[in-house]
């Protein structure tokens, strides 16, 4: 039996069965459809997963408290760490693969005033160094500076997606 031979057989067969053949290839096609599908619900899942890590940045190093023990359970966090600790480990000459180093608080609600309207919303204390390590640039004003720190001053750092009121000369808005 040649090629042809072949061939004129299976045309055949496929004509001489066309519900049997039109539901072999429904099920063919649903088949590969439903694994292109789950593919590409899959590559968007690992994408998806993969910003969300950058964002947090793939090349940080939190450095938080240990827990202090006492009679064999955790009673709670030492508050051990100081911006010296900080200082201590942004030294190039001992560190030289340390880019960058920031203190940061623990994010905690603060009470806003702005024009007589008050608006509680979370906070987080950060230095200027934040804005490097986190590549959190602001879009309008600009960012706490070291003059802000040092004087204790009453600034803050709004998120592009603030619904408060609006913003004055002391605060400035993030991108």
């Amino acid at each position: 039996m040649n090629l042809f031979d072949t061939m004129g057989t299976a045309l055949q067969a496929l004509t001489a069965n066309k519900l049997r053949s039109s539901l072999t290839m429904l099920g063919i096609i649903i088949g590969v459809g439903a694994v292109i599908a789950l593919m590409a619900v899959g590559q968007g899942a690992q994408q998806d997963i993969t910003h969300r890590i950058r964002g947090l940045g793939t090349n940080l190093l939190f450095i938080r408290p240990a827990p202090v023990e006492s009679g064999g359970g955790f009673e709670g966090e030492a508050l051990t760490l100081v911006d010296t600790d900080a200082e201590a480990i942004d030294n190039p000459g001992r560190f030289p693969y340390i880019d960058g180093v920031t203190a940061q608080t623990i994010t905690f609600t603060a009470t806003f005033v702005y024009r007589g309207h008050a608006v509680r919303a979370p906070a987080t204390g950060v230095n200027p160094n934040y804005q490097y390590v986190r590549e959190f640039y602001v879009e309008k004003g600009t960012f706490i500076t070291e003059a802000d720190v040092d004087r204790k001053g009453l600034v803050a750092v709004l998120g592009s997606r603030t619904t408060s009121p609006t913003v004055s000369r002391s605060i400035s808005h993030s991108g």
